[in-house]
């Protein structure tokens, strides 16, 4: 008897997964800045990068572009070409900056909107008489993107202010936010060490050596309680970080010594609420 083919309107648990664990990356792309088609560049890279590094899925002793192509998809012509980029700047070709960015660019680097010194002009935000307004200069850079759209983000970025019936760009850099390098860091540490630990236990599913991954919470709590349970969990995790730090100094080398192994070994703590 055969099978009935799979729907293509079915949806595999691995894209439900990836779904689920994308959509705050997407939210955080598009907050710093990041378009779909830079992040599109940077899965392409990371699949090939991952890859090479990855010693468990090349399947033999060693890693063969062929493989590289059937997990990611790519043509071996495409993952060649990855493997020579060693940065994430190289990774990233289309689209290097959003749109709103790129009025901005144009607008210091155009001769019709900015001075000979690369100055932004003040522009009227139309003009029936003149290519040199808001509206020209948005068509010129933003493709589809309405003007009113554009101008709106600009103003939210604090890039632009509007004086009458004139724009006048007001900073030259652009980011939707603009946390510290330390910051995003920071965040970055604890996103990498959760991804990591996901990892690590799909790949171990047969095996007893999985690593803790654990989240404890109630999901009835009254909203005029969350304040109460915000300084609650806090006050436990900080507690609990600090004596765990001390322990774990316990075990740790004071300096490196030459020709010893060392591992990061630590655990994540972070509040949530949905």
């Amino acid at each position: 008897m055969e099978t009935a083919p799979r729907s293509n309107t079915e949806t595999s648990p691995a894209l439900r997964f990836l779904a689920k664990i994308l959509r705050p990356v997407v939210r955080l792309c598009m907050r710093l800045g990041v378009s779909a088609n830079q992040a599109n560049d940077l899965m392409r890279w990371l699949f090939v990068d991952e890859f090479y590094a990855t010693r468990d899925l090349w399947h033999r002793r060693q890693p063969f572009a062929s493989r590289a192509a059937l997990l990611s998809g790519m043509s071996r012509k495409e993952v060649a070409r990855l493997r020579d980029l060693n940065a994430v700047e190289d990774a990233v070709l289309t689209d290097r900056h959003n749109r709103a960015l790129r009025v901005l660019s144009g607008w210091r680097t155009d001769p019709r909107f900015c001075d000979a010194d690369g100055n932004p002009k003040p522009l009227p935000i139309r003009s029936e008489d003149s290519m040199t307004s808001f509206h020209a200069l948005v068509a010129a850079y933003s493709g589809d993107v309405p003007p009113r759209t554009v101008l709106d983000e600009l103003r939210r970025a604090n890039c632009v202010v509007v004086e009458g019936d004139t724009v006048r760009a007001t900073e030259n850099a652009y980011g939707p936010y603009a946390p510290s390098e330390d910051f995003i860091s920071a965040i970055g540490l604890v996103y990498g060490a959760l991804g990591d630990t996901a990892d690590f236990n799909i790949a171990q599913m047969d095996s007893d050596h999985r690593r803790l991954m654990r989240a404890w919470y109630q999901s009835n709590i009254p909203v005029e309680k969350v304040p109460e349970a915000t300084a609650l969990i806090r006050e436990n995790a900080v507690r609990f970080g600090r004596h765990l730090d001390g322990e774990l100094a316990r075990l740790a080398h004071r300096e490196r010594r030459p020709g010893q192994i060392y591992r990061r070994v630590g655990l994540g703590t972070f509040y949530f609420e949905q």
